[in-house]
């Protein structure tokens, strides 16, 4: 969206007058139509590159709030600049702030400092790695926040060490400092305050459509100097695109891009281990032109690439490159349709835990009854991933159970015991004790999601609750259980695309549905 379309869809005087506080002179006596008229007038004021580089500085290094620069850069650099045409409805952002968030602290308890390293502690990436996590550390000790001067230090330290902004997002949660203290996520409440705060600046525009919807964007101009400051070649959906693509889709060539470029990378790294580390730290200019003229795709590889897209094909080898950049840039990405078989499994939840063979074999769901376990546990998985919003965790190892979920800087257990009658948690409770005392994290909350359980379990479960403080067993009927799930996920909760609050879990004994009722009538 140009400015000039922009300017006259910000609905709110309050909007107008934050936007008009960057650039107009005593806006504060206009009304809305003059607020209007003056932002237009000074168009040229928001959009040059030396104005928007100053607002992005303060925006991401020098507001003296860092809750503030943490959200600036989850606004603009991580979903707006990510985002077809730079605009995206409020709620989405919001929504999409919430899902980076649980993502980074999905992944921080999926991975350790060797983990990044390429599984080479010993390496120079790695000392690098633990140097840059000392340094961090050691920043965070003194009134447990990150002033400007600290922040904008271990920014140099990073570009020194090559430590990617992805490395030091894992690194700082794994120390419980991210996307706060205690890895607490941003409130809708502090994500519209620094909308307000960027609007300020003359970055954003919060704006209303003709249907009342409210949307944030970025202008069109405003949104070119970014990237050029920050050089950003292309969206991320757009290069994740780019890499899928046969001309640079090998190990092979990534590594060899990889080692040009002076970084590390492990040598069992996954394709797609390597794709990751292109993505944190390659342009895409130099994955497909390479660091010299001699590197990279040669000029048929380049003239084939463009012929399979149907981009016109004469040119240097720069322009070549450029068309093909600017090709997946601008492919608008579409969710796949593709169905997920989990959702079978899911639609039997019930039988599945309460080992009803005779429907089960009716309607085809199980073929085995060795299938049964398993199929209950991705049940489990599916309902926590898309009707609570919970992307559960890899766990390494065998000994474990059999999901986990990040909550904060704790972890939440859970164990499926599929049987014929009542579990009863004195045969297991041994095994979960073990569960959690090996655990990376403390666990706060261990759910044993079964078809019911015997009376005596629900004071068995406050029993140990007792005796090991800030542990809480919790026992889930797999029915009550999926029946939170809908309620959750129904169209009538206005929260629906939120992640489920898991704090409502932490209650020691038999899982209490009415409670899930009660907190959203």
């Amino acid at each position: 969206m140009k400015f000039s379309a922009a300017v006259p869809a910000v609905s709110t005087a309050h909007d107008l007058k934050r936007i008009a506080s960057a650039h107009v002179a005593d806006h504060t006596r206009l009304n809305s139509e003059e607020l209007r008229e003056n932002i237009l007038r000074c168009t040229k004021q928001y959009t040059h590159p030396e104005a928007v580089s100053s607002a992005l500085d303060q925006a991401l290094h020098q507001d003296p709030d860092l809750n503030h620069r943490v959200l600036a850069e989850l606004i603009i650099v991580e979903v707006m600049l990510n985002e077809y045409g730079h605009l995206i409805p409020l709620r989405e952002l919001e929504e999409g702030i919430s899902q980076l968030e649980q993502t980074v602290l999905n992944e921080s308890n999926e991975q350790s400092l060797a983990d990044l390293a390429g599984g080479k502690e010993d390496s120079p990436k790695g000392k690098n790695l633990s140097l840059y996590n000392f340094v961090l550390e050691t920043a965070w000790e003194h009134q447990d926040t990150k002033s400007v001067d600290e922040a904008n230090l271990l920014r140099r330290l990073r570009e020194r060490l090559r430590i990617s902004s992805r490395e030091h997002r894992l690194l700082e949660t794994m120390l419980g400092r991210y996307p706060k203290d205690h890895n607490e996520f941003h409130t809708r409440g502090e994500i519209m305050e620094e909308i307000k705060a960027l609007e300020s600046l003359g970055l954003v525009f919060l704006i209303r459509d003709d249907s009342g919807s409210d949307f944030v964007v970025i202008p069109e101009e405003i949104a070119t100097e970014i990237k050029a400051t920050l050089g950003v070649e292309i969206r991320k959906p757009g290069y994740l695109q780019l890499l899928q693509s046969k001309h640079v889709r090998s190990k092979k060539y990534l590594q060899a891009v990889l080692t040009k470029c002076g970084i590390e990378f492990g040598p069992r790294d996954s394709l797609d281990q390597l794709q990751q580390r292109i993505l944190d730290a390659v342009s895409p200019s130099v994955l497909i032109g390479g660091t010299s003229p001699k590197d990279g795709l040669n000029m048929d590889d380049l003239y084939h690439w463009c012929e399979d897209l149907d981009l016109p094909l004469a040119g240097a080898k720069a322009e070549r490159i450029q068309r093909i950049i600017d090709h997946y840039n601008q492919l608008e990405m579409r969710e796949s349709e593709e169905g997920d078989e989990r959702e079978v499994w899911y639609h039997y939840f019930c039988e599945l835990a309460n080992r009803d063979l005779a429907t089960l074999r009716a309607q085809h769901v199980i073929e085995k009854d060795l299938e049964m376990e398993h199929y209950f546990e991705e049940a489990t998985s599916y309902l926590f991933e898309t009707k609570l919003n919970h992307k559960p965790l890899r766990q390494a190892g065998t000994e474990h159970a059999d999901g986990a979920l990040s909550f904060r800087d704790n972890w939440i257990l859970w164990d499926n015991k599929s049987k014929e009658s009542p579990v009863h948690l004195k045969d297991h409770i041994r095994q979960f004790d073990r569960y959690m005392e090996k655990a990376e994290k403390p666990v706060p909350v261990f759910l044993v999601i079964g078809p019911d359980f015997t009376p005596d379990s629900s004071t068995l479960a406050m029993e140990y609750t007792a005796e090991h403080l800030g542990r809480n067993i919790v026992l889930v009927r797999a029915c009550d259980l999926k029946e939170a799930a809908e309620i959750w996920a129904s169209e009538g909760n206005k929260r629906n695309a939120e992640p489920f609050p898991l704090g409502l879990l932490a209650r020691p004994g038999l899982f209490c549905l009415d409670m899930i009722r009660s907190s959203l009538s």
